[in-house]
Formats: structure tokens, sequence, C-alpha cells
């Protein structure tokens, strides 16, 4: 058995076997590369395919390298069935190159075992999410990520081709073939054989929980074995790597990462909700140990990846995420059996997660989003714009977009024609029926101009377009009257200030001057502690007035949802002394800038108000944005 020295420049290169039957000559000679390969860099093929967004993980390996065994010949802690099918007579297995195990494991043995693809136990073979165990190797985005394909396989699509036993003539095994989807999503198989790295005569890396002493099942080491081959060997995939990339190499549909804190609380229990209703993966992985959350006492890691499994929700509870720590085991105290498989809290999963990963349903997506058919202007004030519109969704009005494409034109524009205008900044899609808003600026021209969208899902299905929106001149929200504008460049104007709020030159809208609530010296809000902070407007004397509406700029890099991180408008009247104060604007997700935001106070009109921009963090937790800047406020008074 010889052992190849791969890297990923020079697998794409190799003969491969590609075939999962029949002779290897009529197989193609090359494998093609995998989005991984094509992210870091290592193969550029001429027509290259889109390549997501997606998080590193560096990954954190099981903390023993061999299993346990009792007196009994069982695993330690979880004693699997015993082996139920005969072993596989291995008699006729083609060798193949082996991929090269890690530095440290170059010693041990590369040997086949006694078992078979799969153990046996029932009549249909079946890869169980919670069979899939993590080995000594730091990839535990792979096997997160193989685990909630798994679990997503509800008609068995995953399982059926993922690895298939090669067969000669007489029906005797000659090798096994992994299929596994390319970069651009079409299938290829990888050849492996039968040998898998080994210590004491047992696997090292990843495995089945239905191995024992008695056989083995060899379908999730298989499938490992075979990406380390197709990417140039275990130390290739053993340092970490993208959740979302294994997912499409797996299911052919492309992923979709979105941070925790880009996400409202809302939105990340729908998404996950809409993600497992409809069999598709979900993974999560944590924070790195340089972020400064504190781990000790969670039993969860740093830097690790989880399969999701759901969301549990109680009447008068926070709802709970269900999670599998892909070891098999270790979970926070009080979750049962210690099987890997445990709740958390919606507000601690927001605290030690940094992202979820969103992948395709291994069936070919073909439902596109719902079009967008209210985009409508809040205002349009001094060549600024106030949009808003309600979100859709990824399969017509259920589920989580990917993307949104929002363009602007000086002519109107049709689906033939909508490419050709002007793409602007906008956030990523909100849960199905939140109430969208953007901000940006006119370009420069007399006008009119015409705004559209359109509706991306992850497997790059397109809505129809959008309802086409006619913006000409201004727009305000009262008409024929003249606000009021505290735009900050002359001085605070009256705001008075307490925290971390104060007059800055870090960004603004209309001139050099917004108010911040942030930190100079570190461009964040983090102070170490809870953060509370506040804006006050002087008084507005509203006695006259029959309608009044405000608008201000605001951009906030903050966490999302109302639970943390709270952005308030509150107004006090002076019947309370200005002390009383009730909200009347909060903010739900991060804006990546300046957004024009808007709040109608006809019900304070005829009294006299002061307006408090309140900030609270709730935590010290996650203070690591920008935090939040407000900038030229108008009032608009009709009387």
């Amino acid at each position: 058995m010889s052992r190849s020295v791969l890297s990923l420049t020079t697998v794409v290169g190799l003969t491969a076997l590609l075939a999962a039957c029949g002779d290897p000559a009529d197989a193609p000679d090359v494998l093609r590369p995998s989005l991984t390969m094509i992210r870091i860099g290592d193969v550029e093929p001429v027509d290259p395919p889109v390549v997501p967004d997606d998080h590193y993980l560096p990954g954190i390996q099981i903390k023993s390298e061999d299993y346990e065994y009792d007196e009994t010949g069982r695993r330690r802690g979880w004693p699997p069935p015993p082996f139920a099918g005969e072993p596989e007579d291995l008699s006729r297995m083609r060798q193949q190159d082996d991929p090269l195990p890690l530095e440290k494991h170059v010693s041990y043995d590369y040997l086949a075992g006694s078992g078979r693809l799969f153990d046996g136990e029932s009549e249909e073979d079946t890869l169980s999410f919670d069979d899939i165990e993590q080995g000594a190797i730091g990839d535990c985005y792979l096997v997160a990520a193989l685990s909630a394909a798994a679990y997503a396989d509800a008609d068995g699509s995953v399982r059926d081709g993922l690895v298939r036993a090669q067969f000669d003539s007489d029906g005797y095994v000659t090798g096994y073939a992994v299929r596994f989807y390319d970069a651009w999503g079409d299938p290829q198989d990888v050849i492996v054989d039968a040998d898998l790295v080994r210590k004491n005569g047992r696997p090292t890396y990843a495995r089945s929980l239905d191995t024992d002493s008695d056989g083995e099942e060899w379908v999730v080491s298989l499938f490992e074995k075979a990406y380390a081959e197709w990417h140039g060997g275990y130390q290739d995939i053993g340092d970490g790597g993208w959740a979302g990339d294994v997912l499409q190499a797996v299911t052919g549909s492309t992923a979709t990462y979105k941070p925790v804190a880009r996400l409202s609380d809302s939105t990340v229990v729908r998404t996950i909700e809409d993600a497992v209703a409809d069999n598709r993966p979900v993974v999560a992985g944590t924070f790195g140990e340089e972020d400064g959350v504190d781990y000790s006492g969670t039993k969860i890691y740093a830097w690790h990846a989880y399969t999701v499994l759901g969301v549990k929700r109680t009447e008068g509870e926070e709802p709970k995420i269900t999670l599998r720590n892909p070891w098999g085991e270790v979970e926070p105290p009080g979750n049962g059996p210690d099987d890997g498989i445990f709740d958390l809290p919606l507000s601690d999963f927001r605290r030690l997660y940094q992202g979820l990963t969103f992948g395709g349903s291994a069936r070919q997506d073909t439902t596109a989003p719902d079009a967008v058919d209210d985009l409508a202007a809040v205002a349009v004030v001094e060549g600024r714009v106030s949009l808003t519109f309600t979100a859709t969704g990824d399969d017509r009005d259920e589920g989580l977009a990917a993307t949104y494409d929002l363009r602007i034109a000086a002519s109107p524009m049709d689906e033939a024609s909508f490419y050709e205008a002007e793409q602007l900044a906008i956030g990523s899609p909100q849960a199905p029926g939140t109430a969208e808003q953007v901000g940006f600026a006119l370009p420069e021209g007399q006008g009119p101009f015409y705004v559209a969208v359109r509706v991306e899902d992850e497997a790059g299905n397109l809505s129809p377009l959008s309802n086409v929106l006619k913006l000409e001149g201004d727009a305000p929200p009262v008409d024929g009257v003249e606000p009021t504008l505290f735009d900050f460049e002359g001085g605070a104007q009256g705001f008075e200030t307490e925290g971390l709020f104060h007059r800055s030159n870090l960004s603004a809208v209309s001139g050099q001057y917004a108010f911040w609530m942030g930190k100079e010296s570190t461009l964040d809000f983090n102070t170490g502690d809870r953060v509370q902070a506040s804006l006050t407007s002087p008084i507005l004397d509203l006695r006259g007035a029959t309608s009044v509406y405000l608008m201000w700029e605001s951009l906030l890099d903050v966490e999302p949802g109302t639970s943390r991180d709270k952005a308030q408008l509150q107004v006090a009247t002076q019947s309370g002394d200005f002390e009383d104060w009730t909200t009347v604007w909060e903010k739900d997700a991060p804006t990546e800038d300046f957004v024009l935001q808007g709040v109608g106070l006809d019900a304070y009109a005829g009294t006299q108000v002061r307006l408090r921009f309140a900030f609270d963090s709730v935590d010290s937790n996650n203070n690591t944005g920008i935090g939040w800047l407000v900038d030229d406020v108008w009032v608009w008074v009709e009387e």
C-alpha cells in the first residue's frame, strides 16, 4: 500500500476513479475542485463559480485519540448495540493511494479492520446524525456538517448516494465510491479502500458510534477519508475549515452564512425552525478564544462547530436552541445523558455562538422568493431617501432569503433593464413579514429616479421584480412645512449627553459632526461593563401643533433584537416633569450605514416634550461594534 503526498494544486490533476461502479478506465481523469480549493486560491479555474460568504472555524479535536472500552468490550459512556452485520469480505479490495495522516500520526497503522459500510442493524442502511463522531483531528466543521446533512435527510437522498460499495462481477467489494459535489454543484466520486488510520487497532479519526469491539461501521470514516483524499490529505482538512463548503459538497446546494449578531431574536428562531422544517442542514460555530467570550463552566468550546437540531418553545419561557456536539459527548449540565445533544436558551446561544450556516436542501431548490410588492418611500429629504418594504422569504414567503438586490436608475426599469441600473448597498434579509428599512443618498442629477428590488435565495432562485418606485424631488413626511433641523455642525444645539454619547467627527451625513455612542480610543463601546448612555434633546414646544413627525439619521453597529443592546427613542412630556419616558421606537436589526429613520408623534401634539435616544447594552458581552451614531434630526410640526 502506497501513500501519496498531495497538495490542493496537484489533487485536481490526478487520475481519479469517479464512477460508482464499472471499469476504472471509463472514469474521467481529473477530480474537479471544491469550493474550499477555490476559496483559498490553490485552484484557479477558467470559469470560477460564485464562492459564497462563509466563516472559517479553526476547529478543535476530541480530547482522546482512542476509544476506551470496558471489560465487556463496549465503549465507555456510550454502549452501541451489538454489531449486527457480517464483516465485509475484503479479499478483492483494490488498493488505493491513501491520504497522508497528520504528522503526529505518521507512525500509526493504516489498515482495514473487521466491519462493513453500515453495521447491518436494520434492513435499510442508514446514516444517523447521532452516530457521527469526530476523532483526533480538528475537523469539527466537517463532522458537524455531515451530522447536519444526515439530520436533514428526510427522504434518504443524502444517504442513498453518499458512500456506496463497488462490486466486481462476483459480488465482492472492490472499493467505496464517495459522492461529492464540486464547486459548480456537479456530482463526482472519490474512490477509497477500507484502510483507516489506527491506534491500537481502532480508528483514530472520524467514526460511527455504532462501531464497537465486535465490528466497525465505516460510512463516517470513509466519508472523511475521501474528503481528505480530495483535498490533499488529512493535514489539509484537519486544521479547521468552512462548514458551508462541506454542506455544499454533500448536498450540491449553496450554503448561506449568517452572523448571529446580525439577526434579531425572532429571526434566529424562525430561520432555524424554517430550515429544519424544510429539511435543510444547519451548523452553528462558536467564537474564538481571542473574542473575549467566557466559556468556562459551560461545557461549550471556542472555535467549535455544532449541529443545530431545532428550536424548543415552552409557553412563558425563552426559546431554546437544540444542538449536538460532534464529539458525541460533552454538553452543558442538566441535559440528560451525555450524548452531546443539549438545549441552550436563546440568550446563551447568542452569547456563545458567532454564526449560523444554513445549507440548501439536498433536493434541487427551484422555488423562488416572492416578489416585494410594497416598496415605498417614507421620505426624501435633501437627497436622502428612506425606503420601506416587507420581507418575503426563501421559498415564496417562507424561510430566510439569502440576499437583496436593490437598484436605482434614471429611467423606468423592467426585468430586462434591471441589471443595467446602479446597485445600492442593502443589509441581509430578515424574517418574512419583517418591515425592512433602508436609507441611501440619491445619485447626482435632477431626477426623477426609479428604484426596484429583487430577492435571491441560497440556490440562486430570483424573485420577480418588485413594484418600481418613482422618486422625484423632496418628499417630506409632512407637506408644506419647513422642518427644524439639528445637524450638530455648530455644536450640541441644546442636546445633553450621558455615558458614551458625545459629539464626534467619526462619521456624519450632512457635514462633519454627529453624536456617537462609542469610544474614540478603541472604536467600539466595550467598557468591560454594562453600557448605558443617552442623548436628550432640548424642550420642543408642540403646543400649537396638530401633526408632528420626527426623522433622524441612524447608524447602528450593535447586536440585533430588543433583548440586548437596546437602542430606543423615548419621549417625555411636561406633565411628567420630563422624567416619565415612553418608548416610541426601538431598533430590531443593525445597519451597515446611516439609515433615515422616522416616527410619527401626533400623540404629543399640543404639549411640550423632550426626546431621548437611549442605549442599554443590558450586559457586558459582544460590545465590539462601533456603537450608535445619530445625525440630522428633523422635526416637522404642522399647526
